[in-house]
């Protein structure tokens, strides 16, 4: 099951990066219950994109993509010549985002916070991958709701705001990415 998903992926991503004008090549491993993409590339910095963005939105719109085709398919990292292994290497530094766990346990206590006070709390700015672990962190919490504010001034992700469910606009939709 688990090459079927490589193949799969592989194929996605090479269509994806012929797609977008670029010529690569793509190789998927299995880790433990996910996936990397390796990609390798002459236009390295153009796929990437500055800060990254351009990768990440890649990165989100191929999970979207292979989570349509199979509900149960697991996460896709890509990582294009090793920018994702230097750039942890490095060590914490302003670009860095908090890692997954991290970011449930902040949202989990932001909500907390916000049902013991009754005021709406504001948390990031959060690039779309970490702003998609917070609402789907606080999706079952029937207190409280989620949505994703305007870009920051720096241009580094939205703000996520969390408030009690009372507060919520009839008009608006729940998880606002």
């Amino acid at each position: 099951m688990m090459k079927d998903h490589e193949n799969l992926c592989r194929e996605c991503l090479l269509k994806m990066i012929q797609f977008l004008g670029f010529s690569a090549d793509v190789e998927v491993q299995s880790e433990e219950r996910s996936l990397v993409a390796h990609i390798k590339t002459e236009e390295t910095a153009r796929l990437i994109g500055r800060r990254g963005r351009h990768l990440e939105n890649l990165e989100m719109l191929l999970n979207r993509l292979l989570k349509q085709q199979d509900a149960e398919f697991p996460p896709v990292a890509i990582d294009i010549d090793g920018y994702r292994r230097k750039k942890r290497g490095r060590g914490a530094n302003s670009e860095d985002q908090p890692d997954e766990e991290e970011i449930k346990q902040l949202a989990s206590e932001t909500a907390e916070e916000v049902r013991r006070w009754g005021e709406s709390r504001t948390l990031g700015p959060y690039k779309s991958g970490a702003r998609r672990i917070i609402h789907q962190a606080l999706n079952q919490d029937p207190e409280v709701t989620t949505s994703s504010g305007e870009e920051s001034s720096s241009g580094d992700g939205k703000y996520v705001e969390i408030r009690l469910q009372s507060e919520q606009d009839v008009s608006e939709e729940p998880y606002e990415n």
